[in-house]
């Protein structure tokens, strides 16, 4: 019970984070594995900043907008 939830919030995070990605325009990437994969290093800078403001926001929020 506890992996499938943890799962479900793997996925869920995963979706949110490349929601977030195409809304900022990033585009060119798969997700593959876990791991995000971008087509160029450009898109991959802009992607860790982005990834990285989502995350801060999700722990100042508690992640109660995961749940």
């Amino acid at each position: 019970m506890v992996t499938d939830m943890k799962e479900s919030l793997l996925s869920k995070l995963t979706a949110r984070i490349q929601e977030q990605l195409v809304v900022n325009g990033i585009t060119d990437f798969r997700i593959a594995d876990g791991n995000f994969h971008f087509a160029n290093v450009d898109d991959k800078s802009r992607a860790n900043a982005i990834i990285r403001d989502y995350l801060t926001y999700l722990l100042d929020k508690d992640a109660e907008c995961l749940m």
